[in-house]
């Protein structure tokens, strides 16, 4: 898949929030954490999702070619793309982690509030 890496002070509008930045399962309790787990459910970036598929079903064929006696030019050019999916995928999971930082962050500040305020999410 095609996906946008992260880039030094991007643009506003440079990131699709739909696509590229993953978010906070709004359960019953938000702003609050679950009550179960009290702990906040990530959803990774559709985009984030993607690559990380792309990456597995990549190393699996790899894996496959090699235990499967492929063509050696063919294997080897699997693992230079498989090498550079994952500095892609690297830099993207980067980028989720501090997209989650942010988002827990937000949430917890709105939890606050509402804490403050003495009650529970109005329905």
């Amino acid at each position: 898949p095609v996906v946008k890496l992260p880039i030094p002070e991007p643009p506003k509008d440079y990131w699709d929030l739909e696509q590229d930045v993953g978010h906070i399962e709004e359960t019953e309790e938000f702003p609050l954490p679950p009550a179960e787990s009290e702990v906040y459910i990530w959803v990774p970036s559709p985009s984030l999702r993607s690559l990380r598929a792309a990456y597995e079903r990549l190393e699996a064929a790899r894996k496959g070619g090699e235990s499967g006696g492929a063509d050696k030019a063919i294997v080897e050019m699997a693992k230079a793309k498989l090498s550079a999916v994952g500095k892609d995928l690297k830099q993207l999971e980067e980028k989720d982690e501090g997209d989650k930082a942010i988002a827990v962050a937000a949430a917890e500040k709105l939890a606050k509030k509402l804490k403050k305020k003495g009650g529970k999410k109005k329905k």
